[in-house]
């Protein structure tokens, strides 16, 4: 018998530039604030030290508008990931929510900037 040919590896999604940007070009305490502007605890959510994650969810913002807060925990972390919202928040103690949906099932509303992101 001949043998199967090996399926080739799918090549690896290209990470999104806007975080990247965002992570290079803002300070950590640039992206807390424009968290905090909106409602956003980075704290409570455990990025706090994570400027990459913090500009996943600045990047989620800007672009589609900031989620509703989560049915499950009652937190604001829900973003955008991989075609579906996700919710990072937690929903006691370092329990994680395990809500997802699809982009359609949940309310967006306009992403704040402050004053000194927008005029520099």
């Amino acid at each position: 018998p001949r043998p199967r040919p090996r399926p080739r590896p799918r090549p690896r999604p290209r990470p999104h530039p806007r975080p990247t940007l965002l992570k290079y070009n803002c300070t950590v305490s640039q992206l807390i604030s424009m968290l905090d502007l909106n409602g956003i605890s980075a704290s409570e959510l455990m990025i706090a030290g994570n400027s990459i994650d913090m500009a996943v969810l600045v990047s989620d913002g800007i672009k589609n508008g900031l989620a509703a807060d989560c049915p499950v925990c009652n937190g604001p972390g829900i973003v955008l990931c991989h075609g579906r919202l996700v919710c990072w928040g937690y929903m006691e103690g370092m329990t994680k929510c395990v809500y997802r949906a699809a982009e359609k099932d949940t309310l967006r509303f306009k992403f704040v900037l402050p004053d000194e992101v927008l005029h520099s």
